[in-house]
């Protein structure tokens, strides 16, 4: 684009914006700052998430602590749940249940993934019967890692067991990430010794495939069933066993889940119009020549040359501020937390002192948190809707973040298998998609016709119009 030397030295002069941080091309959205290499990971055994308290418990457990990832054992989830309403805002659900597996109830596996990471269905490993779901994680710089989430019953069969082992071996073959309750209590993880045939090989399933165990203390009673399993000796780190989940008998585990791109936890940036130099945005586009710049251009062009030099204009002189996204559980209140606190505070006594009182003390403190939780949220929505007529927008806001689907569109797979998680790959590969999809849909509707009009004459057809 021709423009005067002072009007370019005036858009060069450009607001500086902290290194490794990226400003999507866009004078509306910003983009997320991709910076760490971490992910917060939580691992728990729920003993049913069928419940609205546990739900709620959950919910608030994710708010406080910030996990991006969570892993779900004995979900007691069927085919009448549906997936919305297990879901969790901000989060894409991945489920297989167990009537998917073999007949009988409880049992499932649930795996939540932040929808600021990228990640796709593993479809080939989830097609394998067992109590497993499984999901790519998008790693930029080294490719895709392998998650999943398993649970294996005490009474499983001899036949699912070995399904579950070829899928632990198939995620093996990359970099994989394993979780979950494989009900193993007779091994002991530091001489890697076991008490029985069973025990011993699932030792020998990972020492083969070169898989690493993480978990050295005792998540339910005084036995490790809880792991965490990865291709990578420095995948998991800061590792921490944890007080129960609700009413359930298992500990929760926590880790950061390193990889060498992740999602920055809060801060974006975005364009503060408030604070803009219209006067001299005014002058800097007065003074281009834009009858010369359109000459000889079509109507795409002319608009790209436009917009690439708006783009320009609007970064030389509109600032940037820093805004946090982390979104809040909107009835969390200080009560709650405090609840929650206690609770753990008790936890971590019983850990020390194992002692029955401490362990009922722990146990009053738990079920405080439940009805502190069920308390807060009946008060949150009673004044929502208590406040309709002054506050409409805030009541069906709150209403559409529980009833409405979140469902996103892609990443996508082209027919190379490549995964494609930018804007405009997943644009062409869908406009490729539906162009084929019509051009198969007009060839039938020809051959429909050429049948149906075969041995009519044309003069016959002119005096049916």
């Amino acid at each position: 684009m021709e423009i005067c030397a002072d009007a370019e030295n005036k858009i060069n002069n450009t607001v500086s914006i902290p290194k490794g941080n990226t400003i999507a091309n866009n004078c509306n959205i910003s983009c997320k700052i991709i910076s760490d290499n971490k992910v917060k990971m939580l691992v728990l055994n729920a003993r049913s998430m069928v419940k609205i308290e546990k739900r709620l418990e959950l919910e608030a457990y994710v708010k406080i602590n910030g996990y991006k990832v969570i892993a779900i054992t004995e979900s007691w989830a069927t085919s009448d749940i549906s997936t919305t309403e297990l879901g969790m805002e901000g989060f894409v659900l991945f489920r297989k249940d167990r009537s998917e597996v073999k007949d009988g109830r409880g049992g499932g596996v649930i795996l939540y993934v932040s929808e600021e990471l990228t990640c796709t269905a593993a479809d080939k490993l989830n097609s394998i019967k067992c109590e497993a779901v499984w999901v790519e994680l998008q790693d930029k710089l080294s490719g895709s890692v392998t998650v999943g989430v398993c649970y294996r019953s005490p009474v499983a069969s001899e036949q699912e067991v070995q399904e579950m082992f070829r899928a632990v071996t198939e995620a093996s073959k990359g970099r994989c990430l394993i979780v979950g309750d494989f009900n193993y209590p007779t091994i002991n993880w530091q001489s890697f010794e076991s008490a029985t045939r069973e025990d011993e090989k699932f030792v020998d399933l990972l020492q083969d495939n070169f898989l690493f165990q993480h978990v050295h203390t005792a998540t339910r009673d005084k036995n490790i069933l809880d792991l965490v399993i990865s291709s990578e000796i420095s995948m998991v780190d800061d590792l921490r066993v944890r007080e129960h989940f609700a009413s359930s008998d298992h500990n929760m585990i926590d880790f950061e889940f390193v990889l060498h791109t992740g999602v920055s936890d809060s801060v974006i940036y975005k364009f503060d119009y408030n604070h803009s130099d219209f006067h001299a945005i005014r002058d800097a586009l007065s003074e281009i020549n834009w009858c010369e710049k359109f000459k000889d251009k079509n109507t795409l062009e002319s608009y790209t040359a436009f917009s690439s030099k708006l783009h320009e204009v609007i970064d030389a002189y509109v600032p940037v501020k820093k805004l946090k996204t982390k979104k809040k559980c909107l009835w969390l209140t200080k009560k709650v937390r405090s609840a929650i606190k206690k609770r753990n505070k008790k936890w971590k006594f019983y850990c020390v002192s194992r002692s029955d009182t401490d362990y009922a003390k722990y146990k009053q403190c738990r079920n405080a948190v439940v009805r502190e939780l069920r308390k807060a949220r009946k008060n949150f929505e009673s004044k929502l809707a208590a406040d309709i007529k002054n506050n409409p927008k805030s009541f069906f806001r709150y209403v559409r973040s529980k009833t409405k689907s979140k469902d996103r569109v892609g990443p996508l797979k082209d027919s190379s298998g490549k995964i494609l998680d930018d804007e405009k790959s997943m644009c062409e590969q869908l406009n490729t998609f539906f162009l084929l999809y019509s051009q198969r849909k007009t060839q039938q509707m020809f051959r429909r016709s050429n049948r149906f009009f075969m041995g009519i004459t044309v003069s016959f057809l002119v005096q049916l119009l």
